[in-house]
């Protein structure tokens, strides 16, 4: 095709790797491939070490100290009609709720998770990922548990998207968005990851995150989060949308 083979090697590392910006600025003809390559070929190196960095942290015992980008906490709160409980709460939260449950508290522990005047409750999950946190599976079933027996209103779940997982194909009767792109989770207090925050590199999860909903029909997610993401429900014959009440 009157392509050379340095080409489509160029090519092919600007798509594994390459920003956006730049994949559609040799798509439009602004910017060679080879020169989006080198561009690409440059940054490699910081982004793998930060990608390595974010998931040193994730298998350690700090790894857990990563906060909700404050966007999605504001969109959550409006989408829950405000949020009563935090139940995987970092000591340095940003979450917007009434009450909390940190490491401290052992929110696997504690008999319930309706508030504390016994009302359901909304509830914020963004759980441990790492295995020394039981792992979102624990955390999952036990929000299903709490919906199912009339302690929580509704829930939503910021998790990582992880399709073959046992606990996210035992999700899937529920309502979830998956957001394009990978989100940016501040590091929290005595993460090793702060000081490079702080000081402006910001880099994005190597990974890509679901929103669930628990009690949250598929319409409300769409109202909210619609523009970031697309809103998958799980097909049921007979059922016009899954997962929207008890």
């Amino acid at each position: 095709m009157g392509v050379s083979e340095r080409s489509v090697r160029d090519g092919s590392v600007v798509l594994a790797e390459g920003r956006d910006d730049l994949i559609r600025a040799v798509a439009n003809g602004e910017m060679s491939v080879s020169a989006a390559a080198a561009e690409s070929r440059r940054e490699r190196t910081p982004r793998q070490a930060a990608t390595a960095l974010f998931m040193n942290h994730r298998r350690s015992s700090s790894s857990d100290a990563w906060l909700t980008p404050d966007w999605v906490l504001e969109r959550a709160e409006r989408c829950l009609g405000g949020i009563d409980g935090d139940v995987a709460a970092a000591p340095d939260g940003n979450v917007p709720a009434k009450w909390f449950l940190t490491e401290k508290d052992d929110a696997m522990a504690q008999p319930t998770w309706a508030n504390p005047d016994g009302s359901p409750a909304s509830l914020w999950v963004n759980p441990p990922y790492g295995l020394n946190g039981r792992g979102p599976g624990a955390w999952t079933s036990r929000v299903v548990h709490e919906w199912r027996v009339g302690h929580v209103r509704a829930a939503l779940l910021l998790l990582p998207s992880r399709p073959g997982a046992h606990w996210q194909q035992a999700l899937a009767p529920f309502p979830r968005i998956e957001f394009r792109g990978h989100l940016r989770f501040e590091p929290g207090r005595g993460n090793p990851a702060r000081d490079a925050w702080d000081s402006g590199k910001r880099a994005e999860a190597p990974f890509a995150s679901i929103l669930v909903g628990i009690g949250v029909s598929a319409a409300e997610l769409h109202e909210y989060f619609g523009d970031t993401g697309i809103v998958f429900i799980a097909y049921q014959p007979g059922i016009k949308e899954s997962a929207s009440g008890r």
